[in-house]
C-alpha cells in the first residue's frame, strides 16, 4: 500500500507539471504573439490587416523562442527531479523482505538527495536486522541440537541400567545399588541441564524483568564465596580472597549477580586441576576478578566462552559442566548494563574473569 502512495504521488506530480507547461505554453503564445503585433504597430507604423497577415510568421518566431527557452529548462528538470525521483521510486517498489541491499546514489544536494540518503539508511538497518536474525536463528537452533546431544548420552545410560535391573540381568544387591545410583545422577544432570536451559531462554524473553535494587555487592560476593567454599576445599583449590569491607553499593537484582558469581565460582572448580589457587577480588567500584592458575583456555575457544555449549564435549562430560553457565552470566551483565570479559594470561595467574557494573 506504501509503493501504491508513493507511485500515485509521482504519477499526479508529473501530471501537474505537464499541466503547468501546457498552460505556460499556451500563454507564452498569447502573449508573444500580440506583443509581436503591437511591436509591429507601433514601431513601424504598420495597419492591424497588415500585421495580421505576418501572424503566421510572428507564431513560429514565438516556437523557435520558446523551444530554445524551454529545452535547457525541461533538460535541468529532467536532471535534477525526474531522474532522481525515478530512482528513488524504482528502490521503493524493488525494496522488500527478499531484497534489501538498495542504495540510491543521487549526486544532487538537495531534498532528493536527503530522501535516498534516509532509504539507504533504511535499507542497510533492515539489512542488519535479517543478518542479527539469521544469526539468532542459527544460534538457537545451534543451542537446541546441543541440548538434544547433551540429553541423549544421560537418557541412553538411564535406558540401559533400568533395563538391565528391569530384566532382572544384576542380581547382586551391590550392583543393584550401584545401577541405581548412576540412574539418579544421570537423572539430576538431565534436570540441571533442562533448569539451566530453562534460565537461559528465559533471560532472552522481553517479558523477564529485573527486580533491581541498591544491593551491597562486597557482601553479596562474600556471600557466594561461603555459599561453595565446601566446593573450593573438596578439589583441594587455595583461595585467595580480597574483598572490600566497606559496603560497594549498586543498583542491580541481587539473586542473578549472585548466580553470576556462582557460576563463574563454580567454572573454575569444575574446568581445572585440583590443587590450584582461585583469586577472588573486588575493587572500591565494584569491579570483580576470578582468577585461577589452572588449564589455559586455547585461543580458538576463547572467542566463543560466552555462547552456549563452546566449553567442550570432553569438558562437559567429564566435569558434569552444562555449557550454559558462562553463557548465561554473560546475559544477565548485559541486561544490567554491565559486562563479562575474559582475560589470559592475567598477571600472574593463568586466566581470568573479570565482571563490570555500570
Amino acid at each position: 500500500m506504501s509503493k501504491l502512495k508513493h507511485i500515485v504521488a509521482w504519477q499526479t506530480l508529473k501530471y501537474q507539471f505537464g499541466f503547468y507547461c501546457a498552460v505556460f505554453t499556451l500563454i507564452w503564445f498569447v502573449v508573444s504573439s500580440f506583443c509581436w503585433l503591437l511591436i509591429d504597430i507601433i514601431i513601424k507604423g504598420t495597419t492591424l490587416e497588415e500585421s495580421n497577415e505576418l501572424l503566421p510568421l510572428y507564431i513560429v518566431g514565438s516556437l523557435i523562442i520558446l523551444v530554445l527557452c524551454i529545452l535547457p529548462f525541461m533538460y535541468v528538470i529532467n536532471r535534477t527531479i525526474s531522474k532522481p525521483m525515478k530512482k528513488i521510486v524504482q528502490a521503493i517498489n524493488e525494496l522488500g523482505p527478499d531484497n534489501y541491499h538498495i542504495h540510491i546514489d543521487v549526486p544532487t544536494p538537495h531534498e532528493f538527495a536527503e530522501i535516498a540518503q534516509a532509504l539507504n539508511y533504511m535499507s542497510a538497518k533492515w539489512e542488519e536486522a535479517e543478518q542479527i536474525k539469521e544469526s539468532t536463528a542459527k544460534e538457537r537452533t545451534l543451542l537446541f541440537a546441543n541440548m538434544a546431544h547433551d540429553l541423549k548420552t544421560p537418557i541412553t545410560s538411564i535406558i540401559g541400567y533400568s533395563k538391565a535391573l528391569k530384566d532382572g540381568m544384576v542380581t547382586d544387591p551391590v550392583k543393584q545399588s550401584e545401577y541405581l545410583d548412576t540412574i539418579n545422577k544421570k537423572a539430576v544432570r538431565m534436570n540441571e541441564l533442562i533448569d539451566r536451559l530453562f534460565e537461559y531462554v528465559k533471560l532472552e524473553s522481553p517479558e523477564n524483568i529485573l527486580h533491581k535494587t541498591n544491593t551491597d555487592i562486597a557482601e553479596l560476593l562474600r556471600t557466594s564465596v561461603a555459599d561453595i567454599y565446601t566446593d573450593f576445599e573438596r578439589n583441594g583449590i587455595t583461595l585467595d580472597i580480597d574483598i572490600p569491607e566497606t559496603p560497594v553499593i549498586k543498583c542491580v537484582d541481587s539473586l542473578e549477580i549472585e548466580r553470576v558469581f556462582i557460576n563463574i565460582m563454580n567454572n573454575a572448580i569444575k574446568h581445572n586441576p585440583r590443587g590450584i589457587t582461585v583469586r577472588v577480588s573486588m575493587d572500591h567500584n565494584g569491579k570483580v576478578v576470578i582468577a585461577d592458575t589452572g588449564t589455559p583456555v586455547e585461543d580458538d575457544l576463547q572467542k566463543q566462552l560466552f555462547k552456549p555449549f563452546v566449553s567442550g564435549d570432553a569438558s562437559r562430560m567429564s566435569k558434569n559442566g552444562s555449557g550454559l553457565g558462562l553463557a548465561l552470566s554473560y546475559k544477565i551483565m548485559k541486561k544490567h548494563n554491565g559486562d563479562l570479559v575474559f582475560e589470559s594470561p592475567y598477571n600472574e595467574y593463568t586466566k581470568a574473569f573479570i565482571i563490570c557494573f555500570a
